[in-house]
């Protein structure tokens, strides 16, 4: 079985990927780079023309991972920053996922994972994250009625759809914009290769737990919020 996907805005793996693959029968899956924009009204519309360029038209896993972020303290916002933060982070969302819906991209029994943050339930670690934290609820809202959708409409029955919510993880992004405390805490984890239970976490720790969305073995959970933060936050 031949795997797709989409890496947006960073260079592709293709040859490391490939590599890993060798030692075994299965045939390794292909990578197309992709740079867009999350606030280029044109977005939508060129995923959507690669999935069929490159890709064949035919998406059985989505994981809406992209995600737009500026710090802004209350009292220091402004209607363009508002703007920004719904376009990059909901409008985007809705509009590509009716788009692939409109073209029949998304299969029968797929999977759809949408991630989310912590930030959603939790006391803000800092407070310019507030509204970046309300599009994500939004997020979580949508994910609930496509779940519905999706499970029923004959072009994609039986496809899942459901959100994680990720807490604390040592990535780029998080190391990039994280006060002094946090971002050493998160190089630590990297360099020590391991996650810490209730706090930070790796880039494996939340992958590993997408793997188990998109899987077969997942085909019941629909529609639901999933934690992915070592117990940091409970979701009840």
């Amino acid at each position: 079985m031949l795997s797709f996907c989409i890496r947006l805005a960073r260079p592709t793996r293709q040859n490391r990927t490939s590599d890993v693959y060798k030692p075994t029968d299965l045939e390794a899956p292909r990578i197309v780079g992709l740079a867009a924009n999350l606030l280029d009204p044109q977005f939508p519309d060129l995923v959507a023309n690669t999935i069929r360029d490159e890709l064949g038209g035919k998406l059985n896993i989505i994981v809406n991972n992209a995600f737009y972020f500026e710090n802004r303290p209350v009292g220091e916002l402004d209607a363009d920053f508002v703007q920004r933060m719904l376009v990059g982070n909901v409008q985007c969302l809705v509009l590509l996922t009716d788009r692939l819906l409109k073209d029949g991209h998304i299969q029968p029994e797929s999977r759809v994972v949408n991630i989310s943050t912590d930030l959603v339930r939790s006391p803000l670690a800092f407070e310019g994250a507030m509204l970046y934290a309300s599009t994500k609820a939004a997020m979580e809202s949508l994910t609930r009625s496509w779940a519905d959708i999706l499970a029923k409409d004959p072009r994609t029955l039986g496809t899942t759809v459901n959100a994680l919510s990720v807490g604390a993880t040592a990535t780029d992004t998080f190391i990039g914009s994280t006060p002094p405390d946090m971002r050493d805490a998160a190089l630590k984890a990297l360099k020590d290769g391991k996650s810490v239970h209730g706090g930070l976490g790796l880039p494996e720790d939340v992958a590993d737990v997408v793997g188990l969305l998109v899987s077969e073995g997942a085909r019941w959970i629909n529609g639901s919020v999933v934690a992915a933060n070592g117990g940091a936050v409970k979701i009840l």
